[in-house]
């Protein structure tokens, strides 16, 4: 691996690993009425670390045409919110396996161009998640409703990495990061005024699950979005591997079970997000 490939390929490991551990502290930290009001403060705490950017923000907000802003504003609240809804519901290692089938989407819709030895990656990850899903304990235990809100989550995050691209041609990875800070506060803002405006008491445990989630995920956009402008395939497939960190988490955190079918799931998710670099 050169040198050239080597930080954004960290970085964007980094970012995967943050994702994994992101669930973990919005089960600890929300509830679905609490919901609106926490993505709030956990979005005015990330922006408020871009403060220094807004001069530059807005010096160059013509870059780009008006209605891209309102776009991703409004990806990234509906991304939030319902990817919040589907943690809450959902085991955390769950969430992560049904989520990290967006790479698939996003190569498709990106035009990015995958060897047959990346092509095989990927399905070997595609194999090696759906092994983690047990379908009559969806619809036992977790209900539908949950897995709805997952797809949305899915769906809108694929639209953000593409929209994210338009922005890379006007902004550096770390304005592109502060942009969609701003973007995802204003919409959390929306959605916490359509609710109702609810105000929740933050104890210890809430506030510190907060305040994680509003330090973690700007550094995380920051990870993904350097390996995206110069690693876009890796950028991409490297989300197959949420779910081992999600499941490694889910043991160590929540007691959560892991089967022998799903050990070998992670084997397969492994070595088919190593062989998509080739």
């Amino acid at each position: 691996m050169t040198e050239s490939k080597l930080k954004p390929i960290s970085l964007g490991l980094l970012a995967v690993a943050l994702w994994a551990a992101i669930p973990a502290f919005v089960k600890v930290g929300s509830t679905t009425e609490a919901l609106s009001f926490l993505l709030v403060l956990r979005f005015a705490i990330s922006s408020v670390m871009f403060a220094t950017f807004v001069p530059r923000l807005w010096q160059r907000r013509h870059m780009v045409q008006t209605r891209w802003y309102l776009i991703i504003s409004l990806c990234l609240g509906a991304n939030f919110y319902f990817q919040g809804l589907a943690m809450i519901k959902l085991p955390v290692s769950w969430y992560l396996i049904i989520f990290a089938l967006n790479p698939l989407f996003a190569l498709m819709l990106m035009g990015v161009q995958l060897t047959r030895r990346s092509l095989a990656g990927v399905g070997l990850a595609i194999i090696g998640t759906l092994m983690f899903v047990d379908l009559e304990q969806v619809r036992s235990t977790y209900g539908v409703l949950p897995i709805i809100y997952v797809v949305i989550g899915m769906l809108t995050w694929v639209a953000y990495t593409l929209i994210a691209r338009k922005f890379q041609s006007a902004y550096s990875n770390a304005e592109v990061t502060a942009l969609t800070q701003y973007g995802a506060l204003v919409a959390c803002l929306v959605i916490w005024m359509a609710n109702g405006m609810p105000v929740f008491e933050v104890n210890g445990t809430t506030g510190f699950a907060v305040l994680a989630l509003g330090t973690l995920t700007p550094v995380a956009f920051f990870g993904f979005n350097t390996c995206l402008r110069t690693q876009p395939r890796f950028g991409i497939v490297s989300q197959y591997l949420e779910p081992v960190f999600g499941i490694f988490i889910g043991l160590v955190f929540f007691h959560e079970s892991l089967s022998l079918l799903q050990a070998l799931g992670s084997v397969l998710i492994l070595v088919g997000s190593a062989a998509t670099e080739s």
